[in-house]
């Protein structure tokens, strides 16, 4: 068999990639190995097989309808069959990526293969936050990412969780579920109507003033922010180390700072702002590890040595609730 590398035709060239029309023997089904991709190029079969067998369907009931000069059927019918010669059109022509390896021996193509399933690895929510840019929380994170100094060069866009030794403070996963708590509290949702209705921009401000009271309220912050602590230094010696933490504290600034009218993206009050660093201010001398026998009776840690609360649904809604509860009050005072 000749190389594949001598039936490629080269058709243009940018940034150091070639394009152009690789010729495949014609019983290639036989002579070339898949190694991965399988279940994608099955996918690609089965989806193409059933829009032909709908395509066949429509056509004829499409037929049926024309002879018996049924205006509305008619309609209908032509709208599905154009829907699905879209979608055979979209098949025929979009790209998909391969990598192909040519002159490997047996042994070779079955270490090649093993290689692939011990270090395969699934999409993180992280990555997912950078790539779905159709979402306005993910819109805003990583605008935040971007803009915000205490997350800038500290945020791990690969993994979902950044513990232990980790160069990183957070992880986007984690911002991601801050932003979100942050505009719409906790519990919250966000919905078809706040998705279609808010101004990312105006949003993205809502988020900018949570983090800026954080690093106001809390020195531990800041002195990360200005590289005078380490990250995982940071994590081994306080509780806003823990995104279960954050996550709480967003939600508190949102019941208390955040404001939300009829259709209109939410904004931050410069009062409820004000009581929402009070608060955090009151609560910057509680953040030590280990915690304190009064963050332990909270009910809220699953143990004494513990670095971080429950994330259950029930515990992060209760904490949240728990620590807005001492905006007029002091910390652990009943």
């Amino acid at each position: 068999m000749h190389p594949l590398s001598s039936e490629f035709i080269v058709e243009g060239s940018a940034g150091g990639i070639d394009f152009g029309e690789l010729l495949l023997p014609h019983n290639s089904n036989q002579v070339l190995d898949i190694l991965d991709g399988q279940h994608r190029i099955l996918g690609w079969h089965l989806i193409s097989g059933q829009i032909n067998k709908e395509m066949k369907e429509a056509r004829s009931n499409l037929s049926r309808a024309t002879s018996a000069n049924e205006t509305e059927s008619i309609i209908v019918w032509q709208r599905r069959v154009d829907e699905l010669r879209a979608e055979l059109q979209r098949l025929e022509t979009n790209f998909v990526t391969l990598q192909i390896v040519e002159g490997l021996t047996v042994e070779e193509h079955e270490q090649v293969f093993a290689d692939i399933v011990k270090y395969a690895k699934g999409i993180t929510k992280s990555v997912t936050v950078r790539f779905n840019q159709r979402e306005i929380v993910n819109q805003i994170t990583i605008e935040a990412m971007d803009t915000i100094p205490l997350l800038e060069g500290r945020t791990d866009f690969e993994k979902d969780r950044a513990t232990g030794s980790s160069e990183y403070l957070i992880s986007a996963k984690n911002v991601a579920d801050i932003v979100f708590h942050t505009l719409v509290g906790l519990p919250g949702r966000m919905t078809a109507k706040r998705e279609k209705n808010w101004a990312p921009a105006v949003a993205g401000k809502v988020v900018t003033s949570f983090f800026q009271t954080l690093v106001a309220s809390f020195p531990e912050l800041q002195q990360v922010q200005d590289d005078e602590l380490q990250p995982a230094e940071f994590r081994a010696r306080s509780l806003l180390g823990s995104p279960t933490v954050l996550r709480c504290l967003a939600g508190a600034f949102h019941g208390i700072a955040v404001v939300e009218e009829r259709d209109k993206t939410p904004h931050v009050t410069p009062s409820g702002q004000k009581k929402a660093e009070e608060l955090f201010k009151k609560l910057s001398g509680h953040m030590s590890l280990p915690i304190s026998d009064e963050w332990f009776a909270t009910g809220y840690f699953p143990e004494k040595t513990s670095n971080a609360p429950s994330s259950k649904t029930q515990d992060l809604n209760g904490l949240t609730k728990l620590i807005a509860s001492w905006v007029d009050s002091e910390p652990f005072a009943s």
